[in-house]
């Protein structure tokens, strides 16, 4: 494993922790920043954090959020090429239809059928 995924999984580990610590002191998982329409969801899923996603999927965040620009998370984990993310937003029941305003299919982005990427 590189430095860089070392370093990826260490701060992936560290948000899943700092995400349960938020839930159990009742801050509500769906919570966007002010300065953007980004969930913690959207966050963990632009940056690759899969531990982190998951553990905000347990703790009830919305699977099928839609930022200002019309995208989904399971969008944005195709366009940025994070199989694992996209694995585990469509098992968490993402829906898989039309991703942005342009109709575009997350399949499409990931070059891979949606049924290759279901675990």
């Amino acid at each position: 494993m590189g430095l860089k995924a070392v370093r990826t999984a260490d701060r992936d580990t560290l948000c899943a922790m700092a995400v349960q610590a938020a839930v159990q002191d009742g801050v509500d998982v769906n919570t966007r920043a002010e300065a953007a329409a980004e969930s913690w969801l959207w966050v963990a899923v632009r940056d690759g954090l899969v531990e982190t996603l998951r553990t905000l999927l347990v703790a009830g965040a919305e699977v099928d959020h839609v930022d200002d620009d019309g995208c989904t998370a399971l969008y944005m984990a195709a366009v940025y090429g994070h199989l694992d993310a996209l694995r585990a937003l469509l098992v968490a029941g993402a829906e898989d239809g039309p991703c942005n305003q342009q109709r575009v299919h997350c399949a499409a982005f990931s070059s891979l059928p949606l049924s290759q990427c279901i675990i």
